[in-house]
């Protein structure tokens, strides 16, 4: 069944609005950004070759760059493997293998590494041990990120340039083309993350909650969510996970954030923080999203005691959702 795809729709409807919707550190967006810039993205695309029913993987961290992969391969019907750029190489190959991708979206500080001494040295030196994603010929790379200058020198690999905005017609996009796997070392698909149709029903669900929200704000470094939390009309702030548990707790008072998405494994270190520090996470916290596919993984019992009366704490599971 073909039907319109909300995330496409959204963005569409409210492309001639100058309202910013994504901040990153000092630089901001707004949704003509995005829409403009994801068109011309696709176009590029288009021209090297992309087509609908290719698929592509993207492993670039949470940005504005990964939006606009996102929407320009949506453009283009483009199935899309959503994986993390320091998934270890087994998992990554397996990933490959499984999905048999014609395109990879790979951050360029990643796959330099190896090559840039002075790039090496910066990497190590910020406390990531897991240094890049192995090339490979069975898929076209396009590179991303700020150390794009560097790939000049690579003829094989494809970098962004800007063409005219590709004309979208949301009508013809149908809820399966995006596909997003979390793999096992054999290339078995452990776990289905996400289609496009379980984010447009997120986004639906995310909507409904935040119907009486008297803040619009939320901060994320999920990229599935990124997506969700713009189609439900919020402003979006992307922070980065290397941050420490005071920095955030700083950022969510400072920006009066009102939700917060996070991993599990995120959402426990700030309660542990609040539960060494005698506090509570702060007033502004109207929601927290945590994502979560193991049941027992939460004592949401416990984690009361370090949250505001006042905010709502949403576990959504695989199956399930649950509220505290």
């Amino acid at each position: 069944m073909i039907s319109i795809n909300p995330i496409i729709s959204s963005l569409i409807a409210r492309s001639i609005s100058d309202e910013i919707v994504v901040r990153k550190g000092l630089k901001s967006y707004t949704y003509n950004h995005i829409y403009n810039d994801s068109r011309k993205l696709a176009t590029y695309l288009e021209s090297i070759g992309m087509r609908a029913g290719d698929t592509a993987l993207i492993a670039t961290p949470s940005s504005y760059e990964f939006l606009l992969i996102f929407y320009a391969s949506l453009i283009l019907k483009v199935k899309i493997g959503i994986i993390d750029p320091k998934i270890d190489n087994d998992l990554y190959l397996a990933k490959v293998n499984q999905l048999k991708p014609q395109w990879a979206f790979i951050d360029s500080k990643l796959l330099l590494i190896q090559e840039h001494n002075l790039l090496k040295k910066f990497y190590l030196n910020s406390g990531d041990r897991k240094l890049y994603l192995p090339q490979s010929d069975q898929y076209q790379t396009i590179a991303t990120g700020a150390w794009m200058p560097l790939m000049r020198s690579y003829e094989k690999f494809n970098q962004y340039k800007i063409h005219k905005p590709y004309d979208i017609d949301p009508s013809y996009i149908d809820y399966e083309y995006i596909i997003s796997y979390t793999s096992g070392a054999m290339g078995e698909a452990n776990c289905l993350v996400h289609t496009l149709g379980t984010i447009s029903h997120s986004t639906s669900y995310i909507s409904k909650l935040i119907r009486n929200t008297k803040g619009k704000s939320f901060v994320t470094d999920l990229p599935h969510f990124m997506l969700i939390g713009i189609a439900a009309n919020l402003r979006l702030e992307i922070w980065n996970d290397k941050w420490t548990i005071p920095r955030k707790i700083k950022f969510i008072e400072t920006n009066g954030i009102s939700m917060l998405s996070t991993s599990p494994i995120q959402f426990l270190d700030l309660i542990e923080y609040c539960k060494e520090n005698n506090r509570k996470l702060p007033t502004s916290l109207e929601h927290i999203i945590v994502e979560s596919t193991v049941d027992n993984q939460l004592d949401l019992e416990e984690c009361k005691k370090y949250i505001e009366s006042q905010t709502c704490v949403t576990v959504m599971y695989s199956k399930t959702v649950r509220m505290i």
